[in-house]
């Protein structure tokens, strides 16, 4: 036993799930070196630099985005992904917990880095003229960049919210809800300065900004491409702007 340290033998690791009697102090030693065995048997992985890292956690969710938008992601699995990235089932386990953990981290990364990225773009702007210099900055980004156009068709058609994917239910509610309050927040300031109506709806507002961004956004990818992102959907977001504006 020597290299191994036991943990704590706290009355937690003595009971069977099933059961509320403790186990006999023999089978509490074997597991607790299991479970200090179990500790030192994570997938081995050789040392890397912080940025090599993060460099092969990059190389997963790219190699991600492109098994998702061929097989969707119910049908894909971590083999698929490992073998399009190049590393073993291993190195996927040693940056995500599993496929939902994939997913919410590749989601993450993409579209906050990006919002991020746009606020800070525009950082010393505030309210309405801050929310369109945001979505114009988004359009550009959406039009540029192929990787993010199937990000959003994983989103919109390809990921199914049941199973083992069920827990990104509650996680993009959340998501919603921060979204909204954020737009109520920025929509606030142009109401402090008389441009919008002290007696509009935010919250309302806000639900039909984001309502009509994405419904705009599900057509343009399900028709190819076909219209103008960037006409039809500014001219739609004023309209609703125009709808809450002081006359």
């Amino acid at each position: 036993m020597d290299g191994i340290t036991l943990p704590p033998a706290t009355l937690e690791h003595t009971k069977d799930y099933n059961s509320r009697w403790p186990v006999h102090p023999v089978s509490l030693l074997y597991q607790q070196l299991a479970l200090s065995f179990k500790e030192q048997v994570k997938p081995y992985m050789p040392r890397k630099t912080k940025d090599e890292a993060e460099q092969t956690r990059l190389s997963i969710m790219q190699a991600a985005i492109e098994v998702f938008n061929d097989k969707g992601v119910s049908r894909s699995t971590l083999a698929d992904i490992a073998t399009e990235a190049g590393v073993t089932r291993g190195a996927i386990y040693w940056h995500f917990d599993n496929k939902t953990d994939l997913v919410h981290q590749m989601m993450s990364h993409y579209f906050d880095g990006i919002d991020q990225q746009v606020r800070e773009q525009h950082s010393g702007l505030q309210g309405v003229e801050m929310l369109l210099k945001a979505v114009d900055s988004w359009i550009d980004i959406i039009e540029e960049r192929e990787d993010i156009q199937k990000l959003l068709e994983i989103s919109f058609f390809k990921m199914e919210h049941t199973g083992d994917m069920s827990a990104l239910h509650e996680i993009e509610s959340n998501i919603l809800q921060s979204d909204i309050s954020q737009l109520v927040s920025d929509l606030q300031h142009n109401v402090q300065t008389g441009d919008i109506r002290a007696d509009a709806d935010l919250t309302k507002a806000s639900i039909s900004f984001i309502a009509l961004s994405q419904g705009i956004l599900m057509q343009w990818i399900l028709l190819k491409k076909t219209f103008s992102l960037r006409s039809v959907l500014i001219s739609s977001i004023e309209a609703l702007l125009n709808d809450i504006r002081v006359k």
